[in-house]
């Protein structure tokens, strides 16, 4: 009877007959006409070997955060304490994924801060900027005198929302304390007029300052209480455009009728769409 030939399971696992059952047992045959042969530096049976593809090299396992340009290896770490040795890339520079990730975090937290740097922005801001002005002469005035403060005029500050902003008008409105309600004229510019005459004295303006000049908005209507009137002015598309370094803009009244005021009797109030 010719001998049974042995298969490659045969040189893997050794068969035992106990109690009535079968086992096979895991057995590595070493015998030379087995074709196995195992050594110190070899990979055990059953494991995944990592090799470089060009050099035949294994990959050694390194329990560390870096690997040197050129190391076969790969790095393990604790999964759950993580590791914040490495310094935070927010560049295009070279660095660990642990790197790029805590530059991300960096980025995140620096763009919760209040700034203009932003990408894009759904709805309008909108600005309510007062201005009381300080009467340098007051008392009574005569038609088409200017009432402020001599030679000032009056600064709106911050109606666009960056320096050298831009933006739009859409309602102006005068308070009259004193409840004169005397029609009159706020001319609005966006840098601040050189050449104005003192309080009290008739309204003039250089021709330089007349260029500068973005609108005017005329005061004919008073809403009058017992103590006070208001004159409120909408519908208005006045346009207009900070200087650089600025996010103001600048008016002076002129009235065209003879009220009497006192220093705290108007207030200006601006209503601005912000770009």
């Amino acid at each position: 009877m010719a001998e049974k030939r042995r298969g490659w399971f045969d040189w893997l696992f050794e068969r035992r007959d106990e109690g009535g059952e079968t086992y096979f047992v895991p057995i590595v045959k070493l015998s030379d006409d087995s074709g196995i042969s195992l050594d110190a530096s070899d990979i055990e049976i059953g494991a995944v070997e990592l090799k470089d593809h060009t050099t035949d090299d294994r990959a050694r396992i390194a329990a560390t955060d870096t690997i040197a340009e050129g190391d076969i290896a790969v790095a393990v770490h604790d999964p759950v304490a993580g590791v914040t040795s490495g310094a935070a890339v927010i560049t295009d520079a070279n660095g660990t994924i642990q790197q790029y990730l805590r530059g991300l975090v960096a980025l995140w937290i620096a763009g919760l801060k209040a700034s203009e740097a932003h990408i894009g922005s759904i709805g309008e801001h909108t600005a309510a900027v007062d201005v009381t002005p300080t009467l340098t002469v007051a008392g009574a005035y005569a038609a088409n005198d200017f009432v402020g403060t001599s030679a000032t005029p009056m600064t709106f500050a911050g109606c666009a929302r960056v320096n050298a902003g831009t933006g739009l008008i859409y309602r102006v409105e005068l308070v009259d304390y004193a409840k004169q309600s005397i029609a009159g004229e706020l001319w609005l510019f966006n840098t601040a007029p050189a050449g104005l005459p003192a309080d009290n004295a008739a309204f003039t303006i250089t021709d330089a300052d007349a260029k500068q000049c973005i609108g005017v908005v005329s005061f004919n209507t008073y809403y009058a209480s017992a103590l006070n009137s208001v004159s409120p002015v909408g519908n208005l598309t006045i346009g207009f455009k900070c200087l650089a370094g600025s996010m103001d803009l600048y008016g002076v009244f002129v009235t065209r009728g003879a009220p009497t005021y006192a220093t705290g009797d108007l207030t200006f109030r601006l209503i601005c769409v912000q770009d």
